[in-house]
């Protein structure tokens, strides 16, 4: 029976982080023709398809996709907190719409959370790919300067041109790692 939790609980988690990925992918604008954009939709298609005919989506979101990450990563986490659900049933008044709601938001936060890895690995990429390899047309370094764009923008805008010097990672890594270090910690403490 641990085995087949282990399992699900693992496929609910591969599922979240793939529907992540597609919505992450749609929201930075990536080449839809990308070899990893287009796993990652082959990967997501059986389930999102049912989905989009009742959620619509927006013209740069994703919303089947984010729900869809929403509701497995819920699963995932509620499949994690049952065994310590299950020990306080006995001892304390517990219900199940309060185990419910916690699942929720935790979900939500470990969501965030995976999105902020998400860029953080793209930015780290992006940056040792310019210094080893600037030219290099494969799927992965396409991915890694495409993804964190959506961040490195506005930060780039504000900034003062330096000729080849480019702080706006440093500065995007900084504030990510913050909100990773502070405000996820206070988010996780509202669910517990």
């Amino acid at each position: 029976m641990d085995l087949i939790f282990f399992l699900v609980e693992i496929a609910l988690g591969v599922l979240a982080i793939a529907c992540l990925l597609r919505f992450i992918f749609q929201l930075a604008r990536v080449n839809p023709m990308n070899m990893v954009v287009a796993s990652t939709r082959k990967l997501t298609d059986r389930v999102l398809t049912p989905v989009r005919s009742v959620v619509p989506s927006g013209r740069f979101v994703d919303t089947a996709s984010l729900l869809i990450a929403w509701l497995a990563m819920s699963g995932r986490v509620g499949m994690q907190m049952l065994p310590g659900y299950l020990q306080l049933e006995g001892s304390q008044s517990v219900s199940a719409l309060g185990y419910i709601f916690i699942s929720l938001g935790l979900s939500l936060v470990r969501l965030l959370q995976y999105s902020i890895w998400i860029f953080i690995a793209a930015i780290a990429a992006s940056v040792i790919l310019s210094w080893v390899a600037p030219q290099s047309t494969s799927p992965y370094a396409q991915l890694a300067r495409e993804v964190p764009a959506i961040l490195l923008r506005p930060v780039q805008r504000i900034m003062p041109n330096l000729g080849m010097l480019d702080f706006s990672p440093a500065i995007v890594l900084i504030g990510l790692f913050a909100i990773n270090s502070r405000i996820i910690p206070w988010l996780n403490g509202l669910f517990y």
